[in-house]
């Protein structure tokens, strides 16, 4: 795992993800006007190749450290990234652009439920549909509780109006 960029370096290269015309039409923001039909199982893809991957290769995570895909007790999460050291980081849930998420934790069919139930062994996941990139803790002695460390909303917010302060 390397990082070699600053949060300053971090934000223009984050926001690039969605602003390169690498999504089918256009851009990202020109993908989402697209009906929901026409973008009903994009998650592969779209939330996980061309967003989650790249936004983990910016967090220092290197192609083999990103797990793509593979079991972790038990479970099969999109993305559980590790490093030599520490092991795994932090679970990433992945969910379609056409999906509204759910954060029901008394819904056991919720995305938040489906993540708190990929997370054993880490205390932070990420929930993410390509609209929504919630950061969720949840202690492990706490499995009911879930507390929101962070949320993009990367809709209705574009890039060029990130600043640190609205992360």
């Amino acid at each position: 795992m390397t990082v070699s960029m600053s949060f300053d370096e971090f934000l223009p290269a984050f926001c690039a993800i969605f602003t390169q015309s690498s999504f089918p039409g256009g851009d990202f923001l020109t993908y989402l006007n697209r009906p929901d039909s026409q973008r009903s199982g994009d998650e592969a893809p779209i939330v996980d190749t061309a967003i989650a991957s790249p936004l983990l290769g910016l967090l220092g995570f290197e192609p083999g450290e990103r797990v793509y895909n593979q079991q972790h007790f038990g479970e099969r999460p999109d993305f559980a990234p590790r490093d030599p050291i520490y092991g795994t980081c932090f679970i990433v849930e992945d969910k379609s652009t056409s999906l509204s998420l759910n954060f029901d934790l008394s819904d056991p069919n919720s995305h938040l439920s489906q993540l708190r139930g990929y997370m054993k062994g880490v205390n932070l996941g990420l929930l993410l549909n390509g609209k929504q990139l919630q950061q969720i803790a949840i202690k492990r002695v706490y499995v009911q509780n879930a507390k929101t460390l962070s949320r993009l909303d990367l809709v209705t917010k574009p890039c060029g109006g990130f600043d640190r302060k609205s992360l």
